[in-house]
């Protein structure tokens, strides 16, 4: 198994083991529930024109805050020392907020 396809079931994993059934919940989502989830989609494409500008600040980005790995398993994950991890999450950040503020900066 290649480490994309462990990435992905590490993933699911995770939103597995937070998911809970509507039944759970105090009240059935309503349409201000799904307005609020409007703001992500700026924040997903912003992920994308990152990926594109930047993959290696997008995927320290992804490892830290989706994966929720530290910086030294970001190092070991991507060959880089850990300094050079926690730069690239810090200008991937302020590359996604100007992004999502609607600059072009990556």
């Amino acid at each position: 198994m290649d480490a994309t396809s462990i990435d992905c079931c590490r993933h699911h994993a995770r939103l597995a083991s937070r998911e809970i059934p509507c039944s759970g919940l105090p009240h059935a989502p309503t349409a201000d529930d799904l307005m609020e989830l409007r703001g992500y989609d700026r924040l997903d494409r912003a992920r994308t024109v990152l990926q594109e500008r930047a993959p290696k600040r997008a995927e320290c980005v992804r490892l830290r805050y989706f994966e929720e790995m530290g910086f030294a398993e970001i190092a070991d994950r991507l060959n880089i020392t850990p300094g050079a991890a926690k730069t690239n999450v810090r200008l991937g950040l302020k590359a996604l907020q100007a992004l999502m503020n609607g600059g072009g900066a990556a």
